[in-house]
């Protein structure tokens, strides 16, 4: 398997999101309805993603 880690932008927004919502961080964390939605654009614009 390859993996390749690279910086978040808005053009992979959809694929951030979903790799936050199927870790275990985003299972204990972000389990409210659209709170991946509202955390990976945030998390993008500060430089965290």
């Amino acid at each position: 398997m390859d993996i390749r880690i690279e910086k978040g932008t808005r053009q992979y927004l959809n694929d951030c999101e979903e790799a936050l919502l199927n870790s275990e961080l985003g299972r204990k964390y972000f389990t409210g309805a659209g709170a991946g939605k509202m955390a990976v654009p945030e998390g993008i614009e500060q430089g965290n993603l």
